[in-house]
């Protein structure tokens, strides 16, 4: 099955220029690396079955929303968003994201957030710390679409991979630590998200990663390491 995404996705797009993300695919060494980016082809070609998908579902479009359509598809698009964090850490964040570099279907855009919830830092106690983190991250994938999910009322689907880091200050009386003081958390981030996107520039999206998180202090990262995190979030791009 997913040997056949593959073919799918280098058939979809053999006259763009987004041949180098299966070029990429294949030079990864890593396994998880390879199993993440097969993924990521396997969920677009589950939505977007059809090659010419984008050009149908504007012609099937009212004609008030092909403008609305085409003017998302030049995707100069900013976008503003709100989303919730699940796993070891949870929270929630508001963001703004601007495109980076738009070469065909593919999209390199760019996210600033800022947010806040609670962590463990105590292996003792449950959610103990409270946190204020300012985190950037970018995603790379491409924007398609599917006749399919238009009768659900998703007519683009934006299959990604993304990177990213943030800084946070904490609060926990336990450990004697207060907003603006150190010692202060970091994380780094990487892993793959999904946006579902209405014909009108709103969106459903999820993100499945994992990354690193520490303090800055040695000896007082109590149980921080390595985590997985799960976002749900809605994207407005206009």
């Amino acid at each position: 099955m997913i040997s056949n995404a593959i073919i799918y996705f280098i058939k979809s797009y053999k006259n763009t220029n987004e041949n180098v993300i299966i070029y990429f695919i294949f030079k990864q060494k890593g396994k998880y690396m390879k199993r993440i980016l097969l993924g990521l082809c396997l969920i677009n070609a589950i939505w977007a079955n059809e090659a010419d998908s984008i050009h149908n579902i504007e012609s099937s479009q009212p004609q008030a929303q092909q403008k609305k359509s085409k003017d998302l598809m030049a995707i100069n698009a900013l976008s503003v968003g709100v989303n919730l964090i699940t796993g070891s850490t949870m929270g929630a964040n508001v963001e703004f994201g601007f495109p980076l570099l738009k070469k065909g279907l593919f999209q390199w855009r760019n996210y600033l957030s800022v947010g806040g919830g609670a962590l463990k830092l105590n292996a003792d106690s449950d959610m103990d710390t409270n946190f204020l983190l300012f985190s950037e991250k970018m995603t790379f994938g491409v924007l398609s679409g599917s006749s399919l999910g238009s009768h659900a009322g998703f007519s683009y689907f934006h299959p990604y991979l993304f990177i990213g880091g943030g800084f946070g200050l904490l609060n926990n009386a336990k450990n004697a630590m207060s907003f603006g003081s150190a010692p202060y958390y970091y994380e780094v981030v990487a892993g793959i998200g999904h946006d579902f996107m209405t014909a009108n520039g709103h969106s459903i999206f999820f993100e499945f990663g994992g990354g690193y998180a520490s303090l800055t202090q040695k000896g007082a990262s109590g149980i921080l390491g390595g985590f997985t995190r799960v976002l749900l979030g809605y994207r407005f791009y206009f």
